[in-house]
């Protein structure tokens, strides 16, 4: 997926009002919050995907203490009979010393998105794909495949 890169003259953290609204991101950031707290249910997914236009397919369960990226979450894509797990974080920015990057998250059909994983900005993951809890998603991955680890790295299935 194509990122977006806007240089800056001086820290990037410090500039992110150059490509996003104040009040949309506090907006987002208080959508955000209120609903990680809420079990996995339709209501919540609908609130994602009018407040805040996550693509949000049929039969997703977004676990507590899910946190989507409150400057762009309308370029999260989640695809139907996916399990995004307790405590993970999608992003759709990232800030450099110099730059503020911006990316699409397209996550698959079926997909298990194991809790505690963060998602970078830009990455796609496969239908049926299975992250490992506590991984950090820095390239996409394809369908079916079962990775994890820190980077993420292809795994052995059963044990």
């Amino acid at each position: 997926m194509r990122l977006t890169e806007v240089k800056t003259e001086g820290n990037a953290g410090a500039q992110w009002t150059r490509i996003r609204n104040p009040s949309r991101v506090f907006f987002n950031s208080l959508v955000i919050t209120v609903l990680k707290y809420l079990p996995p249910f339709e209501l919540k997914n609908s609130i994602y995907r009018t407040m805040l236009g996550i693509k949000i397919g049929k039969d997703v369960a977004i676990s507590p203490d899910v946190i989507f990226d409150p400057f762009n979450p309308e370029l999260i894509e989640i695809g139907d009979g996916t399990l995004i797990g307790w405590g993970a974080h999608i992003w759709t920015h990232e800030f450099w010393v110099d730059r503020i990057r911006t990316g699409p998250v397209k996550i698959g059909k079926k997909v298990l998105l194991g809790g505690f994983s963060v998602v970078r900005p830009g990455t796609t993951i496969g239908n049926k794909a299975v992250i490992a809890s506590n991984s950090f998603v820095n390239k996409s991955v394809p369908a079916g495949a079962f990775v994890g680890g820190i980077p993420i790295r292809p795994l052995k299935r059963g044990a």
